[in-house]
Parts: structure tokens; sequence; C-alpha cells
């Protein structure tokens, strides 16, 4: 089996070159952008810290539901794609850190001024502690669930009997994580906001942005190995079945939310939904229901989508809608109006970079161990 993973080496040494310039460029745009307009800066930071991030984690949370659901068709080539995005989720600790510690002032109101009656939770220091523990904590749970996923699948090895254990412990941490993680991090940039559905709807789009990534890295995986039955006509119709299914779970999380919220009409809930649905940001509203669900519901809707060399395009098409989601969940906030400014893409080119390189050096380190 080895001969069938994908290798750092097998990357042409220009390619890796080529990412490494472009996260340095994306470095430098963020300096740059934190010179000119902090604060915005910070957000397109925040924006691709939680859209790789979520992607990242979305790799083991994946093969652990597929560990729970006995998913043997998924066993070997769909796993081991999704188990290597978690490279990137040591940066993204880091990059949790330096949000925490040096962008929470240009991003969170409550910084400067906490509310009184929840002073105790809008604390700056139990802010950094209880984001970073938890990052952690699923970092830690999650890479024993990796290490004995790999264990089982090794030839002559049998299952770990705690690996059923380890893939549900991973599930239900992420599911906590991340809610804390969508409350923290978005909600908390209008303290006076409350959802109760938004943390289910975030963790749950990181699971769809994840599985488009499976997709489409599969499908590149096939590219760099040779092998045309890494990804064949089977696996990509059920990653595509799969992926047409979380795609009606996030539109049904997100009517849901704009359903209660609208009809409520409580001035504590609404401003949030206003703010990014009306003036100039509808128009980018608009885009992210396009991408993120009436494009792929359409063209998933057919077989002829399902097929190994058409259905990575439809995963770049929810990629990008669920940047663009990330993007108006987080910028509007004490924004008047939709406006990219130029290093937003560089610096989100240079994240992308930084993913690429890190999944490439994840697999290649479990290769050798």
């Amino acid at each position: 089996m080895a001969e069938s993973r994908f290798n750092l080496k097998e990357l042409k040494r220009s390619t890796v070159s080529s990412l490494l310039v472009v996260a340095g460029v994306g470095t430098v745009a963020f300096g740059i952008g934190l010179l000119i307009d902090p604060e915005h800066a910070w957000k397109v930071f925040l924006v691709n810290f939680l859209l790789w991030t979520g992607i990242s984690v979305a790799g083991p949370v994946f093969s652990a539901i597929l560990e729970v659901t006995n998913a043997n068709w998924a066993r070997l080539r769909v796993r081991e794609v999704a188990e290597s995005l978690a490279g990137f989720l040591p940066l993204s600790l880091f990059f949790y850190l330096l949000l925490a510690v040096a962008g929470a002032g240009s991003l969170y109101p409550w910084i400067a001024d906490p509310p009184e009656a929840r002073a105790g939770w809008f604390s700056w220091t139990f802010f950094v502690l209880r984001g970073g523990l938890a990052l952690i904590l699923l970092i830690v749970v999650g890479g024993k669930f990796l290490q004995a996923s790999r264990h089982g699948r090794a030839p002559g090895s049998s299952q770990p009997r705690h690996l059923r254990t380890l893939a549900v412990s991973t599930i239900l941490l992420y599911v906590t994580v991340f809610s804390l993680l969508a409350i923290d991090l978005i909600m908390s940039m209008d303290p006076g906001w409350v959802s109760t559905l938004f943390p289910a709807y975030f963790f749950m789009g990181n699971l769809y942005a994840g599985i488009a990534m499976i997709v489409l890295m599969n499908f590149f995986w096939r590219r760099w190995t040779g092998l045309e039955n890494w990804f064949s006509q089977a696996i990509a119709h059920d990653l595509g079945k799969i992926l047409f299914g979380f795609c009606l779970l996030w539109t049904y999380l997100m009517w849901s939310q704009f359903l209660v919220i609208w009809y409520g009409n409580l001035p504590e809930e609404l401003g949030f939904l206003v703010l990014r649905t009306t003036g100039s940001w509808a128009s980018l509203a608009w885009v992210v229901l396009g991408l993120c669900f009436l494009v792929p519901f359409a063209f998933l809707l057919t077989r002829r989508m399902k097929k190994p060399n058409l259905l990575p395009l439809v995963a770049v098409v929810v990629l990008v809608g669920m940047w663009l989601e990330r993007y108006l969940l987080v910028v509007p906030s004490k924004e008047g109006s939709l406006g990219f400014v130029g290093f937003d893409l560089f610096i989100s080119a240079g994240f992308l970079a930084l993913f690429l390189l890190s999944q490439a050096y994840f697999t290649k380190r479990l290769e050798e161990g």
C-alpha cells in the first residue's frame, strides 16, 4: 500500500517552491494590511483561519464518521485523503493564539468594554485559555484517532479495540469545540446577538467544505499516484451523494436560522441578519446562496456530475462559496458597505499555500512513521 500513497517527493520542487513563495507573499500582504487597515486585515485573517481550520479538522472527523458507520467502501482511499487534511491543525493552534493575543482588540468590542452582565465570560484571559485549550484537546484526541485508524489499516494489523471509542470522542469533541469557537470568534463580534442554532450551522458548514476538499484532493491524488482506481467512478458517485446531502443540510440550517430570526423580529437577533442581507452586502449573500446551494443542488441531482472528472468542479464551486460565506459572516461587522481590499486575495492565497504544504508534509511524516 505504501506505493499508492501520496509522498511529498512526488511533488516537483518548483511546485513546492511556488507554494512557499505564495505563502511568503500572503505573509507580506498581511503585514501591509496591518499597516493600512489593521481591523480589516485581522478580519480577513479570521475568515481564512475559520475556513482552513474547519476544513482541516473536518478530515479526521469525516474519517471518524465513516468508522462509526462502518463505511467499508471508504476504508482505504477516502479515509487516507480525509485524514491527511489534519496537517494544518498545528498551524491552526498557532494562528488562534496569534489572533487571540494580537488581533482580538481589533475584532471584538468587548475587549475594551466588556458587558457587565457577562463580564466573567467576556474576559480576554478566559477567551484565550478556553479556545486554546479546547483546540489542544481536540488535536490530541483527533491525533490519537488518526494513529489508531492508520494502524488498523496497515497490512496484517488488526483493528485497535479503542478505535470506535476514539472516533466517537473525536466527533463529540469537534461539535463541542467548534460550537465554542463559533460563539467566541464570530458571534461575539456583536456581543448582543443571540442565535442558538448558529453553532450547529457553523460546524456543519465546516464538514460541507471539508467534504468538498476531500473530493478535490482525491482527484489530485489519483493524478499524483497514477492509480485510476484511487478515485474511481464508484467512489466519486458515493462522495457526490454525500456532498449533495451536506448541501441540503447546510441549506436547511441556514434557512431555519433565517426563518426563526425573521419571524421573531427581535432587535437583538435581527441586527446581525439585516446587516448581511441588505445594502451592498445583499449581492454577496445571493452569491453565497448560489454557490453553496443552487449550483451544487442543480448539478448534483444528475449522475453525470458525479463522475471523477466532473465532481471536482462542483467541489471548487462549494469551496469558493464557503470562503465567501465565512467572509460574509465576519467582515460586515463594523463595516458599512461591501468592498474587497486588494490584499484580501493575497492573504487568502497565502493560507491556501500553507494548507497544501502542511498537508503534504503531514502525509510524508505519516509515511516515514
